[in-house]
């Protein structure tokens, strides 16, 4: 329904856009591997197959995001820094009263950024590395931290050296602590992959 109604709104802005709308996280990295040179792209936080920013991130990997708006209910403080961080066009607060969605949208079509203004005592979570993300990953499976050294074949130390990193780009103090805000933001997927990419 917010997806039809934003195209509505998106075709009164400019009649001569074509658009392709995307039911799920894994139709929506079909299409664009099949179509990589999309104009703009709206990105809802939490589609079917998607947690957090992860479909977000995802299209950061495709080297995207200057081209990417997420559209959310979601006024998330930390969402909002890491979209700016990962170089998203816009953040875009869909229960917003209609003129300002629309001027939103059509800000993002003209290329220029659109973000909404918060004021937080908390700094935002930074980014993780990927072997943070996999240390991260087996940390959510209850591995412990020798576990975590033979699978990834690294030094106890050096996993103990990642963890505490992770607590600190986090903002968290444990890592139960931090296995919760990390799917809040999006760092682990509800499927869990081995190994979030």
């Amino acid at each position: 329904m917010v997806a039809l109604a934003t195209q509505t709104l998106l075709s009164k802005i400019d009649e001569t856009l074509t658009f392709t709308i995307c039911g799920c996280a894994g139709s929506a990295a079909e299409e664009f591997h099949r179509l990589p040179d999309w104009f703009r792209v709206f990105v809802d936080i939490n589609v079917p197959g998607a947690h957090g920013l992860s479909l977000a991130r995802q299209l950061q990997e495709f080297d995207a995001a200057n081209r990417c708006a997420i559209v959310t209910a979601s006024d998330n403080p930390s969402w909002i820094a890491e979209a700016k961080q990962m170089g998203m066009i816009g953040y875009i607060v869909k229960t917003s009263p209609v003129d300002r969605f629309t001027s939103a949208l059509k800000s993002v079509l003209d290329g220029r950024a659109v973000f909404p203004q918060f004021t937080s005592n908390s700094h935002p979570a930074g980014r993780l590395t990927r072997r943070q993300k996999d240390v991260l990953s087996l940390l959510h499976r209850g591995r412990s931290t020798k576990e975590i050294a033979s699978q990834l074949k690294l030094a106890e130390g050096t996993v103990d050296n990642h963890v505490a990193n992770i607590l600190r780009v986090l903002g968290v103090s444990n890592r139960t602590h931090a296995i919760c805000k990390a799917m809040e933001l999006g760092y682990i997927l509800p499927q869990d992959s081995p190994f979030f990419r």
